[in-house]
């Protein structure tokens, strides 16, 4: 995984303005599952591009408790943390919440 981005990119899920059902919905409710499991998961961008999602990350971040998969790569790789410290919105909104970003991509 690499952790060199800092904003969400044009067509990130998790902004308010981004193209709504870029995923099927099957990969929506994978998310939904991942994200309640015990460890969790770390998101990778949908552009498959090897980098972080940073709306996963900045969700992670607001939740102020990351997922285990994420604690553990802060602990281990000090790019992560930079990443985490300095990610930001790039002045786009963004959905409160996982499920939120998941209903308005048509998946309760």
């Amino acid at each position: 995984m690499k952790w060199d981005t800092r904003s969400p990119c044009p067509s990130c899920p998790y902004r308010q303005d981004a193209p709504r059902e870029h995923w099927s919905p099957v990969e929506f409710q994978k998310l939904l599952e991942t994200d309640q499991s015990e460890l969790g998961a770390i998101y990778g961008c949908h552009k498959d591009n090897g980098q972080a999602c940073i709306g996963w990350l900045l969700d992670q971040r607001q939740r102020d408790l990351p997922s285990i998969r994420l604690r553990l790569a802060l602990i281990t790789t000090p790019s992560a943390v930079r990443c985490l410290e300095e990610a930001h919105d790039g002045g786009h909104e963004l959905f409160g919440s996982l499920e939120a970003m998941c209903r308005a991509n048509g998946v309760e």
